[in-house]
């Protein structure tokens, strides 16, 4: 009995273990998928403290949908930094069709869009507060995270990694699964324990 039990209470332990390593691959899969708008916690930082990424097919979908299957970006209190019909003071004629890519470091996020005339920009938003733009075509030798020394840069936003989304997929099922495997587990292992101890 008491090998049994020990059996069982390793089972556990060895099941708990799972569990967390698999919810913990999860959050991680999630965090990287929070800068295409598709991440299922509201648990992470706006970028620099001030852009949001939000793809309305998944926030919205069951509210209507105000940005469409695609990405725009936010800030905290739910105003369109960058999205479709956007327009900037200094740049009137230049109306924002959707966000292509973006990225950012420390000081600034850089987007790049198309806009409604089917030229790309490159537009940045700093702490200045005063938007700068630039035509696609002004780092064209060279990449944009190069030329605007970014620590990241997300290219195609609106078609976010298909392995990623997968992975999660599966780690949310597995998670389940082995929470529910671990909560059997304990239960069986606390009735053989509070039998063993009545005897």
């Amino acid at each position: 009995m008491k090998k049994q039990l020990s059996t069982l209470v390793a089972l556990t332990i060895l099941l708990m273990a799972a569990t967390v390593c698999c919810l913990h691959s999860y959050f991680q899969i999630d965090k990287r998928l929070y800068y295409y708008g598709i991440n299922r916690f509201d648990r992470y930082e706006p970028i620099n403290g001030c852009v949001i990424p939000i793809n309305g097919a998944v926030r919205f979908s069951s509210f209507g949908n105000p940005c469409g299957n695609y990405v725009e970006l936010w800030d905290e209190d739910g105003f369109s930094v960058l999205g479709k019909g956007c327009v900037y003071n200094h740049y009137a004629d230049i109306v924002v069709d959707s966000v292509v890519s973006y990225g950012f470091n420390d000081t600034c996020v850089v987007a790049e869009f198309l806009a409604k005339d089917q030229r790309r920009y490159y537009v940045i938003f700093d702490d200045s507060n005063e938007i700068k733009m630039f035509a696609k075509d002004t780092c064209s030798n060279i990449s944009p995270e190069e030329y605007f020394h970014l620590n990241a840069w997300y290219a195609s936003v609106n078609q976010p990694p298909k392995n990623l989304t997968t992975r999660r997929q599966w780690l949310g099922i597995g998670s389940i699964t082995l929470c529910l495997m671990t909560l059997i587990c304990f239960a069986i292992t606390l009735i053989s324990v509070i039998k063993q101890r009545v005897r």
